[in-house]
């Protein structure tokens, strides 16, 4: 089974790229093109900064919101574009905003679902994001455009820049199957924290399975909640390229291009 390349920062996990995937045709994602990450703004030593500006980025793009941004600025390597889209919104269109002064407004949204476990609705919330969704529209001009070698993120590298990673691989012609294991690999990376997890679940001799989910998105990944918008997707539409051409414009030739361009 293939095993993405991940990318090793001493002040951050969780970054790696999408090179080496199979998709259409028998190729593979070509390496150095698309990476994925949390905040750069944990990237502090002279190293990690040294790493990230030989990685030769023509693009950042920040999915975080403008509070979460104002919280923790990104830096921003030499020669690189930067662009913030908040990728995760209210059904108004509003950002939803993770910044400590943020995150009120979330905690009232969730007192309206009350008849939802709270896994169920941030399942609700990633249904929601593969539509009408100006980052990915921003994400997928600049495939078009070629601003790449592109660095995409968000706080954690996990919800929002995993939706968005997920979104290229099938554009790419990827299966259902390969965009879920690139989600899933965020586990992987956080191996360490998710085991310290388990374990203290245990200690408190754990049954509830729903406060260990809520323990483990601290850090990691549910299944589930990818397959929320993939099913979201599926449902309303007959195919992915039927998606990807109402959503963003991307017809059969454009898709076939941005395969013939980003595969090998």
């Amino acid at each position: 089974m293939f095993t993405p390349r991940i990318i090793e920062f001493q002040g951050g996990t969780n970054f790696r790229e999408l090179g080496g995937y199979p998709a259409a045709d028998g190729r593979h994602v070509k390496y150095g093109v698309f990476y994925r990450g949390g905040t750069l703004h944990d990237l502090q030593s002279e190293e990690d900064r040294a790493l990230l500006d030989a990685m030769g980025l023509k693009l950042v793009l920040d999915f975080r919101s403008t509070g979460e941004c104002k919280v923790s600025p990104d830096y921003v390597p030499d020669g690189a574009k930067y662009r913030q889209i908040s990728a995760m919104r209210y059904e108004n269109g509003d950002e939803i905003d993770f910044s400590p002064e943020g995150m009120k407004r979330v905690e009232q949204e969730f007192a309206f679902l009350n008849d939802l476990s709270i896994i169920d609705s941030l399942a609700s919330y990633y249904a929601r994001m593969p539509f009408n969704n100006p980052a990915f529209q921003a994400l997928f001009e600049s495939m078009v455009k070629e601003d790449v070698p592109m660095l995409f993120h968000c706080t954690s590298g996990k919800d929002r820049t995993g939706v968005g990673a997920m979104l290229i691989l099938l554009a790419l012609g990827c299966d259902r199957e390969v965009a879920l294991r690139d989600y899933l690999e965020t586990n992987r990376c956080r191996a360490a924290q998710l085991a310290a997890l388990r374990e203290n679940y245990e200690a408190m001799d754990g049954e509830d399975e729903e406060r260990y989910e809520l323990m483990v998105i601290q850090y990691g990944v549910l299944p589930r909640l990818a397959e929320a918008a993939l099913d979201a997707i599926e449902h309303r539409y007959s195919s992915y390229e039927e998606y990807f051409e109402q959503e963003f414009g991307l017809g059969k030739e454009h898709l076939e291009a941005l395969r013939n361009r980003y595969l090998e």
